[in-house]
């Protein structure tokens, strides 16, 4: 259990599950100190829909079929109080693949720079991306890369990359710079250039 001030916050964690494909998955919510959970009992973890009182960070679904896969997901505390964790694997029992969830890596920390939001790509051509973001805070300075080759700090919520290679995968991600050694999570895309 955590004891949580109101704020911002993230949880980043190393998953892998495989099961049967529509029935076994792995759900990760954050949910009031004062829930009891049992196994088999719906408790939302039986279902995709979680309980109102309960904040998934999964993505709002199931996790499976994947190898080991990072995710991280920031979420908002607006009552302070305590909190559990949670990680739930469903398994029916009738079929699927080993191995069931397994989990690692897990690191929960207050956000005193948030993430950039809203990444949205505006243009794609042949050889240039060009894409924006919204600001979440006071940041005047983000961090922009594309699959480790472009790593640029800009002042602008916009950004050209130029010189790419046609049909092509880029991975984008965005950081705001809050000060110096504090900068945010990544908001993220993938995209491709034109052929």
């Amino acid at each position: 259990a955590f004891t949580l001030a109101a704020g911002e916050y993230a949880v980043s964690y190393d998953w892998q599950a495989q099961g049967e494909s529509t029935w076994d998955y792995l759900r990760v919510f954050m949910a009031p100190g004062a829930t009891t959970l049992a196994a088999d009992v719906d408790g939302g973890i039986a279902t995709t829909t979680l309980p109102a009182t309960y904040m998934a960070l999964d993505g709002g679904g199931k996790l499976n079929l994947s190898s080991w896969t990072t995710r991280q997901e920031v979420f908002s505390i607006d009552t302070a109080g305590t909190y559990i964790l949670v990680f739930a694997w469903r398994n029916d029992g009738s079929a699927g693949t080993q191995p069931p969830a397994a989990i690692d890596n897990v690191v929960l920390t207050a956000l005193t720079c948030p993430a950039p939001s809203a990444l949205a790509i505006d243009n794609i051509t042949t050889d240039s991306i060009a894409f924006h973001w919204s600001p979440r805070g006071e940041e005047t300075e983000w961090v922009v890369n594309l699959n480790d080759s472009i790593v640029v700090t800009v002042t602008d919520t916009f950004y050209v990359a130029e010189g790419l290679t046609a049909a092509t995968s880029y991975a984008i991600s965005v950081r705001a710079v809050c000060g110096d050694g504090d900068t945010s999570f990544a908001s993220t895309a993938t995209v491709h250039t034109e052929c």
